[in-house]
């Protein structure tokens, strides 16, 4: 999986070929959240919790829309976790 952030710099995380782009940012609080999608419509949720420098990562296949709404109840872990 390769993400490309807001300034074009990317990501790689091993097998995974699809690409992920950013596409939202929620920074307002401690709690940061960014979303990522790929053409075909799967997605990522990175969520960074500044104060402790946690980053955890939520992932799906449809319904960007929808997750990124519901962001902050998602299931976070590790990203040799979710991304096996």
């Amino acid at each position: 999986m390769r993400i490309v952030d807001v300034t074009g710099f990317r990501y790689n995380f091993g097998g995974q070929t699809s690409e992920y782009l950013a596409h939202n940012i929620d920074d307002a609080n401690d709690t940061k959240y960014f979303g990522f999608v790929d053409f075909r419509g799967s997605w990522v949720m990175m969520r960074q919790v500044e104060s402790t420098g946690i980053i955890r990562y939520a992932v799906g296949k449809q319904s960007y829309a929808t997750n990124w709404t519901g962001r902050a109840a998602l299931t976070y872990d590790v990203i040799n976790v979710v991304m096996p």
